[in-house]
């Protein structure tokens, strides 16, 4: 598994269990607060940032978009572009115009 530098990982088995670790996560902290998600492809960020938005009142949420499958898409294919990414990427399937990049590992 790999993460961003500075990223607080929730910690979780499933998504499901994502709800409660961010609500306990979360309380008190001012909902102005800048916050940014990241995930596999993008689809659980866009499900996580609407939750934190509709459901905890957050006016400030960010995600990676096309997510880290995308975002080591676009450092391997744009010369002089460093990573951010520690770690590896595991991927459940191969587009044809998505091959994995080296910190990915197909499934």
């Amino acid at each position: 598994a790999g993460t961003f530098l500075g990223a607080e990982p929730l910690d979780t088995s499933v998504f499901s269990e994502s709800w409660e670790v961010l609500r306990k996560r979360l309380d008190g902290v001012p909902r102005e607060r800048p916050i940014m998600t990241f995930c596999t492809g993008g689809i659980r960020c866009v499900k996580t940032n609407a939750f934190l938005e509709q459901e905890l009142g957050f006016t400030n949420t960010f995600r990676l978009r096309d997510g880290i499958h995308g975002y080591l898409r676009h450092v391997r294919d744009t010369p002089g572009v460093a990573s951010k990414w520690e770690g590896d990427n595991f991927v459940f399937y191969e587009h044809d115009d998505a091959a994995p990049s080296d910190d990915e590992e197909v499934l």
